[in-house]
């Protein structure tokens, strides 16, 4: 019988094999990568919003704060999702934890 096993005096008795936990650790880390780029993926909509939205005119003297945002987080946000996508598991273990260390 398929996972279980019958006793000698005729009862059932069902195997338990718990998750190992390296999978569970495994899944959670995606569920995490996965809520990350969306939060980033948000963000870089934001962006993008906010270049459109602000951009100044001929006539502005000073530009908006969240266009000048836009423009100084845009790629780095478009990296960060760029890693979670192909980067190495450590890369996006890195982004996940706000470590990420810049090379520029």
């Amino acid at each position: 019988i398929g996972g279980s096993q019958k006793n000698i005096d005729g009862s059932l008795s069902v195997e338990y094999s718990p998750v190992k936990p390296k999978i569970r650790g495994e899944l959670r880390q995606r569920q995490t990568e996965q809520r990350c780029f969306r939060a980033y993926a948000g963000y870089l909509h934001l962006l993008e919003d906010w270049k459109d939205r602000y951009a100044p005119k001929p006539e502005d003297t000073d530009w908006h704060p969240l266009f000048v945002e836009a423009l100084q987080k845009r790629d780095y946000v478009e990296y960060l999702l760029d890693t979670l996508l192909t980067g190495t598991e450590a890369e996006k273990a890195a982004v996940v934890s706000g470590t990420r260390k810049t090379n520029y």
